[in-house]
Parts: C-alpha cells; sequence; structure tokens
C-alpha cells in the first residue's frame, strides 16, 4: 500500500508494516486478534453483536478520584455513607445551589415550562401539597389604600380573583363617616355579583370585619359621606385561610337544627325548642329570724332577695311553719332599702289588699315593682319557726288594683259594692245629670261651678262660638217685632237675615236690631245697628263685635248685650216679605 511503512527487524531484513496518513503522520495501524492469535480485522456489527468481547484495564492508570468499587453493593453502600465521609454537599464540584435561610432553594415551573418567581393568590398549584395555618393570608394591593378622600368622594378597587381563599378580612380607620361596600362576583369581568355587603362606617370608629369567601372574585368601593376630606383613611384588605368572625370578634354559629330537625322561630314542641333559664327571674330561700338591718344588708336569714331586671310583677308565696308579719321592700340603687307603704300586696286567694304578709299566713300574693332594681320579703319584727318564701319576675302589669290606688289604662268596671257601718255623703256634689241653664246656685260645689257662668241670679252653662236661629219666619206685612234672644256669654254677633218672596208695589223692609237692659220689658235701638233695606229676595248681613271696623248698614263697633230682638218696619203698597230665618253667629 502507499502508505505503507518500511523498517527492519532485528536480522536487518526489511519489513513493510501497514500505516495510515493522518494530517502528514503515518501511524501504524492495529491488528485486532482473538485468544488464539488469528487475525480478527476488521471487526464487523455481527462480529461485535455475537458474542461478549472481553477487555481489560486492570493495568490502566486510573484518574485522580475515580472510583474503585467493583460491584454495585458497593458503591450502594459508598453513597449512602457519603454525608459522613465528605466535608459538605457544596464540595462536589460546586453544582448544587447555596441554601437560602438553611432552605434548599426549589424551581417551580408551570405547565408551559415557565418558572414561577413568586407565588400569587391567584396562581393555580395542582399536585402540590400545602399546609394552611391560622396565619396564611396574603395582602391585597387592588383593593387598599392610604389615598385620602375629599367630601363625597370614592375609593374603588379592582376586581381581583379569591378563587384560592376561604375568606377575606378588612381593616379600616377613617376620621370621616362613609359608606363601605363589599361585593362578590361569579366572573372576572364582574358582570355577576354574586353578594354585595354595605356597612355605614362612622367617624373615628374603627372597622374590622371578616367573611367567608364564597365568590370567585372580589371588589370593596368606599364613599367619604363626611363634610370634609378624610385625614386617617386607611383600608387594608387580605385574603386567605382566616376564619370569619362577628362584629363583636366571635365566631359564627348558625343554629339551623335540633337532634337533626330543622326547627324557625315561633313556638313549637318542647323536642324542638331550646331551654332557656334565666337566673334572676326566680328566687327562693327561708326566713328564721328579724331583720336588724332594715335599710341595708339584711341581717342573715331574714330576708329573701331577687333582681328585678326590668320586670314590673312580682309573685310571692309563702309556705311553712312561722310567726312574724313579713314586708315587702324595694330599692333603686341596690344599696338603700325602703319599705313599701300602703296597700302593696295583692293576696290572690282572697282578693284582698295587705300592706305585709300576716303572721303565719300561707298564700301567694302580687305586688307591683315596676322601677326598681331589687325587691326582698324581710321579717321586720320577730321571727320563730321557718317561713319558705318564693320569688318570680313577669314583665306584666299585676292583675289586681287596690282601690287606693289608680284603675289601670282600659274597660275596667268597679261591679257592686257591698259594706257595713256609717258613710258620709257630700251633699255639695251635684247630681248625675245634664247640667241646664238658669241653674240654682245654693249647693253647688266647685266641681259643678267650673263649667258655669253666673248671670246675677242663677248659674248658666259656659259656650264657645255658637251657630242658632231666632226663629222668626214667615211672611212680614206690617211693621213688627222678633222673638227675644238670650246671649249668655258672647262678645257679639254676625246676624244674617235670608229674604224669600217678596211681592207688593214698591214694598220696602227696615230692619234693626233692639237691646233691653230690664230683660225685656223696656227696649231701645242698638246705635247703628240697622240692616240695609229690603226690597226684593236676598240676604243681608250685620256684624256687633267690639273692635270691628264700623261700616254703615253692615258693621257695628259694640258689644252685643244679654238681651235683644230683631224689629222691622214695612212699607209700600200690599207689601209682603217672607222670611226664610235669621242666623245668628255668636263670637266669643
Amino acid at each position: 500500500m502507499a502508505d505503507n511503512i518500511l523498517t527492519t527487524d532485528r536480522t536487518t531484513a526489511n519489513i513493510a508494516i501497514a500505516a495510515k496518513d493522518v494530517a502528514g503522520v503515518l501511524l501504524p495501524r492495529n491488528i485486532i486478534t482473538d485468544p488464539a492469535g488469528a487475525d480478527i480485522t476488521p471487526l464487523t456489527d455481527a462480529a461485535l453483536r455475537a458474542a461478549p468481547v472481553p477487555v481489560s484495564a486492570i493495568a490502566l492508570p486510573l484518574p485522580s478520584g475515580a472510583a474503585t468499587e467493583t460491584t454495585s453493593a458497593a458503591i450502594l453502600a459508598k453513597i449512602i455513607a457519603a454525608p459522613s465521609t465528605e466535608a459538605t454537599l457544596s464540595t462536589i464540584n460546586g453544582k448544587i445551589p447555596a441554601t437560602v435561610a438553611g432552605s434548599q432553594p426549589v424551581t417551580l415551573r408551570n405547565a408551559a415550562g415557565t418558572g414561577i418567581a413568586s407565588l400569587a393568590l391567584a396562581t393555580t398549584l395542582e399536585g402540590i401539597l400545602t399546609s394552611a395555618g391560622a396565619t396564611d393570608f396574603f395582602f391585597s394591593t387592588a383593593n387598599a389604600t392610604t389615598v385620602q378622600l375629599a367630601a363625597s368622594a370614592t375609593f374603588t378597587g379592582t376586581i381581583e380573583s379569591i378563587i384560592s381563599a376561604q375568606a377575606w378580612s378588612i381593616i379600616l380607620t377613617s376620621d370621616q363617616p362613609g359608606t363601605l361596600t363589599l361585593i362578590e362576583y361569579i366572573d372576572a369581568a364582574g358582570l355577576r355579583p354574586t353578594s354585595t355587603k354595605t356597612i355605614a362606617v362612622a367617624a373615628n370608629v374603627p372597622l374590622s370585619r371578616c367573611y367567608t369567601a364564597n365568590g370567585n372574585y372580589f371588589k370593596l368601593t368606599f364613599q367619604n359621606t363626611g363634610a370634609s376630606t378624610t385625614t386617617t383613611l386607611n383600608i387594608n384588605t387580605a385574603f386567605g385561610v382566616l376564619p370569619a368572625v362577628t362584629g363583636l370578634g366571635n365566631g359564627p354559629v348558625a343554629l339551623n337544627e335540633i337532634n337533626g330537625t330543622a326547627f324557625s322561630l315561633g313556638q313549637a314542641a318542647s323536642a324542638l325548642s331550646l331551654p332557656v333559664a334565666i337566673a334572676s327571674d326566680t328566687a327562693s330561700g327561708s326566713i328564721t329570724t328579724q331583720n336588724l338591718a332594715p335599710a341595708g344588708v339584711a341581717t342573715a336569714g331574714s330576708a329573701v332577695e331577687i333582681t328585678l331586671s326590668g320586670a314590673s310583677t312580682l309573685s310571692i308565696q309563702t309556705m311553712g311553719t312561722y310567726t312574724g308579719a313579713l314586708s315587702l321592700q324595694a330599692t333603686l340603687d341596690g344599696t338603700t332599702w325602703v319599705t313599701m307603704g300602703g296597700t302593696p300586696l295583692i293576696n290572690v286567694n282572697t282578693g284582698g289588699y295587705l300592706a305585709s304578709i300576716t303572721s303565719a299566713l300561707q298564700s301567694v300574693f302580687q305586688a307591683d315593682v315596676a322601677g326598681f332594681t331589687k325587691a326582698r320579703i324581710t321579717g321586720l319584727a320577730a321571727v320563730t319557726g321557718s317561713a319558705t318564701v318564693t320569688l318570680r319576675t313577669t314583665a306584666g302589669a299585676a292583675a289586681m288594683v287596690a282601690l287606693d290606688n289608680s284603675l289601670p289604662t282600659g274597660a275596667n268596671v268597679i261591679g257592686a259594692v257591698t259594706g257595713s257601718g256609717t258613710f258620709t255623703v257630700d251633699t255639695e256634689l251635684m247630681a248625675a245629670a245634664n247640667i241646664l241653664d238658669g241653674l240654682a246656685a245654693s249647693t253647688t260645689s266647685r266641681v259643678g261651678t267650673d263649667s258655669l257662668l253666673f248671670n246675677g241670679t242663677t248659674w248658666d252653662r259656659a259656650r264657645a262660638n255658637l251657630n242658632t236661629t231666632t226663629g222668626d219666619t214667615g211672611a212680614k206685612t206690617v211693621t213688627g217685632n222678633g222673638a227675644t234672644q238670650v246671649n249668655y256669654n258672647a262678645s257679639g254677633a254676625y246676624i244674617l237675615i235670608n229674604m224669600g218672596v217678596v211681592t207688593g208695589t214698591t214694598p220696602t223692609l227696615d230692619a234693626k236690631v233692639q237691646v233691653s237692659m230690664d230683660t225685656g220689658t223696656t227696649w231701645v235701638d242698638l246705635p247703628g245697628a240697622a240692616f240695609v233695606q229690603f226690597t226684593a229676595t236676598g240676604t243681608k248681613m250685620l256684624a256687633i263685635y267690639p273692635g270691628v271696623t264700623v261700616a254703615a248698614n253692615t258693621a257695628v263697633s259694640a258689644p252685643l248685650p244679654r238681651t235683644w230682638r230683631i224689629v222691622w218696619t214695612v212699607g209700600g203698597t200690599t207689601p209682603s216679605f217672607t222670611i226664610t230665618n235669621i242666623q245668628v253667629a255668636y263670637i266669643d
């Protein structure tokens, strides 16, 4: 071959060695032989796959730090023992990143393979198990602000996802009143709100609320409803594992069932009712001795006390064998006690009223204790034996009222009264009858005269403004006088004549007012009190009143005396004037 190399052996004979030209250098070609020395060059693919080709590297030098284990078990043991035999992990060629705060950093990637720099609330991490603690929450920047608002201005947050949150919390301070609106949505565009909560925020009253997150998205608004710009407005919003609480900071509890049965408000069977015991509505005890401190803290064993808590009626039951009267006491300040006077106790058994519970009496009583803080039954006199006393308060009024007290409001009737002994009757009281004018004044008390006026001889009823008629009606063909009128207590009057049919040739009728100072014996004209002349059908009115503006035939400034009448003068040929009526409006 052209690439052969010529050389000599130990006998100086020429030998040709097969070679290959590599970049101008002839390199000897190698021949692979089998263990018997037979030439097996070149190896084919079939030859390589037909049987293992032994390779020995026992004599080859190993690189520094190379493994010397010859079995898998030895290699595994070496790996397990590595932490104790190696100085640190960072010595392994610096291929392991440095720790952060004592922990090994881990890179999380999303489905597209992009690294996640930080975990935001809206990031959905599938297949990653996390521990949710009580303080696992995230502060919102889209629904939080410290920017101050002018009067009537509104801060509007931005819709953000709360899909991964269990609850949301709002903390707010403001020196101006405002309206806080909290909205949850089912969609990110905010087109389908699922719940809206509106809270009135008072000025300088901090707000702290937490709610269960039922929606998918959230936004809040706050409007300054005050008259000035806020100076301390600060709204913080947080999402996460925050248990919802009430306005008082208590955990919310919903009572939806009892023993597995749903219930609703209202009266129900006892099995579906919640028993409630109010400790202050009943009290019981024994009285065995006299109270030596009637105005203060009672002597031990001398009183049974109850807190009224706004109750108005006290029911009392006494049992046992004892002697000594028992009295009812009450207090407002809880310290100073006063014995209730009169007959405050009703014996339900007999219906009688008592100033105190009679010695040895066993019965049930009621008393009105409205307005007091506490009440007690106590022995103010010597007591022997033991009186068992049970007290109970209720909000209703006592069923009965003593006759020395006012009857309660409502339809109350006192039936027949039976008595014995001597009864004193006040003969100055008026008989039960309608009061009439001209009442005799000899035995009338002030109770009767409060509504009467004295006319010099008898008493008349006092009157307000009054409308009446004189009784003068019918055809008037000649001059005549009307019926005598009595003005009981009016200052003046308006007098109206209604004239009906008028006939005759040139008929005239002139009417005027006359008065009498001797109750109808002597009559004189009241100066200026004349009506406009009648010549046809129509009405004419005359005002008689002190201080009225004077107008001829229309108004007279004078009081109207007690006794008066209308007189008329008729003129013309065969005149006839039919008076429909004469109306009088007395003015006080």
